[in-house]
């Protein structure tokens, strides 16, 4: 029998759960590629596991032909952007929680043409599943669907950027790509460990700082909602009156260096995607 040929986006810790999961428990599946924005991690684990590709940039393991499923496990912001890469490259695709936190990029990861589709959500005690012979048992199944005609939607873009990979930074507002200039526009990005609370990642950092930058340089500081805690949603309300590019940044380099995560573009006129 033909084994199912395997490419693993993300070389971090469950990355690499699933990388030996796969090597030493699932006869019927090879591991032929695996990626990881920092190109050393991809290279230890392919080392370590005998996987035959290590590269940086996943692009390359979706391009493959021969690769016939991808697990997705990079950060989780990326998560939702890789699947719908991943599905147009006609790939089978198995993704890391949560596939994102909102229901409307949740559903952009339907196939193209398609207005219908499920999320299957498989739940158990943690620590417990170690391979796919004992998988969790299925807890729930949320339609998906969609009615109308639907425009080509852009979302905004990411910068993986090796401060912002130090944090999970998910953007709730605004998901498109373009903004309208003249208008009142909610900047809301949670944060929250990519490693752990405890992982030294620079989150229990009391300077950490989120703030969008204008087109002429401007910056505007988003403030925390809960100073008590590590992590949390951090917010800002500004009319944005600028054309071109506002750039979401975070603080890098114990407070002396700015580092670019996310890019909105701002148009005069109605926005078309």
């Amino acid at each position: 029998m033909q084994k199912l040929r395997v490419g693993i986006i993300g070389a971090g810790r469950i990355g690499q759960v699933h990388a030996k999961s796969i090597t030493y428990h699932i006869p019927q599946a090879e591991i032929v590629a695996i990626s990881d924005l920092f190109p050393e991690n991809a290279q230890k684990v392919a080392d370590d596991l005998g996987i035959p590709k290590a590269v940086q940039d996943y692009h390359e393991i979706l391009n493959d032909p021969t690769v016939d499923a991808v697990l997705i496990c990079s950060s989780t912001d990326t998560h939702a952007d890789i699947a719908v890469e991943a599905a147009k490259a006609g790939k089978h695709i198995f993704c890391e929680k949560p596939v994102d936190l909102t229901v409307a990029k949740i559903k952009a990861v339907l196939p193209e043409k398609e207005s219908v589709g499920v999320l299957q959500i498989f739940a158990g005690p943690k620590g417990l599943q170690k391979h796919f012979d004992n998988i969790h048992e299925l807890a729930i199944v949320i339609p998906l669907s969609h009615e109308g005609t639907s425009k080509p939607t852009k979302f905004v873009q990411r910068f993986p950027t090796v401060q912002s990979q130090k944090n999970d930074l998910y953007i709730i507002k605004p998901q498109t790509s373009k903004i309208v200039a003249n208008n009142m526009y909610n900047f809301e990005i949670e944060q929250y460990p990519s490693k752990g609370l405890n992982s030294g990642s620079g989150l229990m950092n009391q300077d950490f700082k989120l703030v969008i930058e204008s087109p002429s340089g401007k910056y505007f500081k988003l403030n925390k909602e809960d100073n008590s805690k590590p992590y949390g949603l951090y917010s800002l309300n500004i009319k944005c009156q600028e054309l071109g590019l506002y750039r979401g940044l975070v603080i890098g380099d114990s407070g002396t260096s700015w580092y670019v995560f996310a890019q909105w573009e701002c148009i005069g006129s109605t926005v078309a995607n």
